[in-house]
């Protein structure tokens, strides 16, 4: 679990090299799902996901590439969520 939380940390810190927004959320031992901090939904552990603010999530974070053009996410804002 460390050796994963090492990964995650450093890739962060490599992408924030890359004009990219990226957070870590520490994971509960023995949790089986998470929380999707935005949309409130919740995924299996080892899940991938994008939420509605273009995040990449997995229950370790999320990452938001600025200005990427090989991220295709058009959907910058929602009426009425």
């Amino acid at each position: 679990m460390q050796k994963y939380l090492t990964l995650a940390l450093l890739l962060c810190a490599l992408l924030s090299l890359s004009d990219a927004f990226c957070y870590i959320k520490l994971p509960t031992l023995g949790m089986t799902h998470c929380q999707d901090d935005v949309d409130k939904t919740w995924h299996a552990v080892g899940s991938s996901w994008r939420n509605s603010e273009c995040m990449d999530c997995s229950c370790s974070g999320c990452l938001h590439k600025k200005d990427d053009p090989t991220v295709l996410c058009t959907n910058y804002a929602q009426i009425g969520k």
